[in-house]
């Protein structure tokens, strides 16, 4: 999404039980993490307020609010399914 530009500030909204591998990971790629309290609620309220795009929780639930305000296991499925992959790094020694 980030690089399609449709991840908004570059950020994503997740809740206090995400763990610490996600965490780095979106710092790793220059996303910044948003933290809520549990609950779908939580998160989809931090994404209204501030614009965010995308938010989730630990259990799997996954917004993408430009298409839908609750956790859609087939749209998420159809995203990532839809999303081109990126190349190996080379390990040109």
């Amino acid at each position: 999404m980030r690089e399609a530009g449709t991840l908004r500030g570059d950020t994503v909204v997740a809740t206090v039980m995400s763990n610490l591998g996600f965490k780095l990971a979106m710092e790793r790629e220059g996303v910044e993490m948003v933290q809520t309290a549990v609950g779908d609620r939580y998160v989809l309220e931090s994404m209204k307020e501030h614009g965010y795009a995308l938010g989730g929780e630990q259990s799997g639930h996954v917004i993408v609010l430009d298409h839908a305000t609750t956790g859609d296991g087939t749209l998420t499925g159809l995203m990532l399914a839809s999303m081109p992959l990126r190349p190996a790094a080379s390990s040109t020694a």
